[in-house]
Formats: C-alpha cells, structure tokens, sequence
C-alpha cells in the first residue's frame, strides 16, 4: 500500500538460481552516494581555504548519518530518505550562502532531483519542496524558475511524478495513500475510503505511540489521536529513549566538534541571515511532531538541523588555520569510520550468539522458517497466505486476507477481495 521507489529498486537486486539477496544493496549505495558527495566538497572546501558555515554543516551531517545510521538492515525506505534530507539541506545552504559563485540553474535542478528522488522513497517528503520559493527568495533572480521550467528536466520530473501517482492509485485506488479525499473506491482493487481513513488514523497512532509490540493505550484510536490526549504517553514510551538518546547524540557531535575546530575568533565576520530557513525547519518540525512523531518519519534529520545550523555558525566565526583544519578534518572522517565498523562488528557478534546460526552457511542474514499456504491458483499465479504470521518471508504474492478474487483487466491479473 505505501509505495517506495526504493522496494523497485531493490526488486532487481535477487540474483536467481543462486538465490542470493542483495536487499541491503539500495540503502547502501544511497549512503554511498551521500558519503561521496559531502566528502569530496568537504574536501573541496578545504584546498580553497573555505571554512563557511556549510563547510561545517556538511561535517556534521556526515558524522551524524554515519554514525546514527551505522545499520544498513535498519534504513529502509525512512533512515535512506532521511539521508537524501540531509542532502537537500546541504544544497540549499549551499546554493543560499553562494549564490554568486556557483552554476545556480545547474544546482537549482540538482536540488529538485533530489528532493524528488526522497519523495518517492517517502510521499510525506514531498513538502520540502517548498525550500524551492526560499532558494529562490534568497536569490532574488526569478529568471531561474523559468529556466528550469523550461529544460527537459521539467518533463522528466512530471512524468516522474505521474508514474509515481499512477503506482498509487494501481494498488490502493488512491492518488496518494492515505489521504482519503484522493482516493476513488469505485474500482474492484480499490480499497474503501473508511477503511483508508481507519489507516490513516492507525498510522498516527503507531507513530504517536499507541501501541506496538506488547501493548495498547486504552483510549480508542480515534480519541488517543485528538488534542494531545497522546502527548504524556508519547513522552514516557517514544520521547524517553528514543528521541532523548538521539538528542544527545546530536548535541555530543556538535560540542565534540566544536571543541575540535575552535581557535581564535576573527575580528571582523559577517553574520549569515538564516532566520528565515530556522522559520521554515520549525514549521517542518511542528508539522511532524503535531501529526506523525516518530523518528522515523523525519524526526532524527528535523532535530538535527538547528543544533548543526547553530553549531556552523558558531564554528565559522573562528579564524581559517587551513592546517589545524585539514588535521581535524581527516580525524573527524577517520574516528567516524571507525565508529561505524566498530559498532557493526558488535552488533553482529551480539545477533550471531542471540540467533544461534553459523555464519559459515548463512553469513548474510537470519531468517526464521515462515509455514505458508496456496490460496489461490490457477494457470499463470498463485497466490499464498501466511500461517499465524507475516507476508515478509513468504512467497509472493503473498495476501493476509483468504477470501480474494481474481479478474483479467488490460492485460494484468487484477487481485481483489471478495464481497461479504
């Protein structure tokens, strides 16, 4: 039901025959690409003896996510979107403060690239296209806009766009899921708009902690969401550890770095005006701590971005000592990689002894036996159902509900379930 670019992605990454799956590949190379792209204008920045507040900012997002985000099998479509978050960030800071110096119709057009390659890993990620009108104030040149509007890359974002619309509507009947006034329930595959609206009531209760593994809030979902009857269970279940522990993780990189990098003040500095992005970041942390606050929603990127922000432009004031820098620098880079290694060595020899499996047969993942059944088949598919279990380790396609049909439309086996 919830589309991701990245499940297509990684839908071409089973090799058959040898049955080996390279799931973990996607969010790999997306960190990759990340890690990539910051090093080398990291080390850009610092052959031109420029230690603005980006400089820093792209330091800190490169500790974070290496560090914060050191498990692959953990990222899914939301730590990787959340990564590709951070880059936009990036761009925006940079195309905002260096405007002058830089190909800005190029840049602009590498910055929506993006920011629709974390959409379609994550619908909700869609609003942060409106850091494109705040590019474009801090510029004050509209003459871009119509620049890019006018390339090839327009056409290919709106047919980006559509075929991702097209996806959703495909498998729910909805433009975008879960947003029922964009659902049609008049189609046999299309699922209902209460029960879309159930959905989406659901989702924000998970994600403002109502329930999970072991147990329930004893409001119904549909009070438990209201106001903020959530806010005080959201507190000692989601804000203690999880967003507590992040927090101080965040506030630990910007001191241990600040520590690192400082030196003497310079006499005379120019402040950068960045009133405006901290306005935005807010209203973006409002909209998700209001409607979806879990973490993994966007939250470790929205609590991250002031304390960095604040953090760079503190760290800029300092004055330009380029070889302090680049020995900092290189250590910084080097004691994170090695936080990196070092915390998934421990986590896999803590998971190799708790599941009790040989490496040496299985080294790449651990996977319980999942008993499933046919539920449907005739000539060309069949259909399987999971025996007191979950779809995630069967074969597919794969459906909770027993009671399904199936009909020929347009050349596709158009999978429903039956009326009652």
């Amino acid at each position: 039901r919830t589309f991701s670019s990245l499940f297509y992605f990684n839908s071409i990454l089973y090799l058959p025959y040898i049955e080996l799956y390279l799931f973990h590949l996607g969010p790999f190379l997306i960190l990759l690409f990340f890690n990539y792209i910051v090093l080398s204008e990291i080390f850009k920045k610092l052959k031109n003896n420029n230690n603005d507040l980006n400089f820093y900012f792209k330091i800190l997002s490169f500790v974070f996510v290496n560090i914060v985000f050191y498990r692959l099998g953990e990222h899914g479509t939301d730590r990787s979107a959340q990564i590709l978050l951070f880059l936009i960030f990036i761009i925006v800071l940079e195309i905002s403060l260096n405007f002058s110096k830089l190909d800005l119709s190029r840049n602009l057009k590498i910055l929506l690239v993006v920011i629709f390659l974390a959409s379609s890993l994550k619908a909700i990620y869609f609003i942060y296209i409106s850091l494109i009108p705040y590019v474009l104030f801090k510029i004050k040149n509209l003459k871009y806009i119509f620049q890019i509007f006018k390339s090839s890359l327009t056409i290919f974002l709106t047919i980006f766009f559509i075929y991702n619309s097209t996806i959703n509507f495909l498998s729910t009947g909805c433009i975008l899921y879960p947003a029922h006034k964009t659902c049609f329930d008049n189609y046999s595959w299309a699922i209902k708009k209460n029960e879309v609206k159930k959905m989406k009531i659901h989702y924000e209760w998970w994600a403002k902690a109502g329930g999970g593994p072991g147990y329930k809030y004893e409001l119904a979902k549909e009070k438990y969401v209201e106001n903020f009857n959530w806010l005080s269970n959201w507190i000692e279940r989601h804000f203690f550890n999880k967003v507590s522990d992040t927090l101080f993780g965040i506030i630990f990189i910007a001191l241990f770095s600040y520590f690192i990098f400082k030196t003497e003040k310079k006499k005379n500095f120019k402040n950068n005006k960045l009133s405006l992005l901290y306005g935005l970041i807010l209203i973006f942390l409002l909209e998700w701590f209001l409607n979806h606050p879990a973490m993994r929603y966007g939250g470790f990127v929205l609590i991250a971005l002031p304390i960095f922000l604040f953090t760079s432009s503190v760290l800029e004031k300092f004055k330009m000592n380029k070889k302090k820098n680049y020995k900092s620098t290189v250590f910084l880079i080097l004691l994170t990689f090695f936080i990196y290694n070092s915390r998934n060595i421990v986590r896999l020899n803590k998971e190799i002894n708790f599941y009790s499996y040989d490496m040496l047969s299985s080294p790449f993942y651990y996977l319980p036996i999942v008993k499933h059944e046919i539920i449907f088949q005739n000539d060309n598919i069949k259909i399987y159902h999971p025996v007191n279990n979950m779809c995630w380790n069967t074969p597919t396609p794969c459906s909770y509900n027993k009671k399904i049909k199936l009909e020929n439309k347009y050349y596709f086996n158009v999978v429903s379930r039956k009326n009652k």
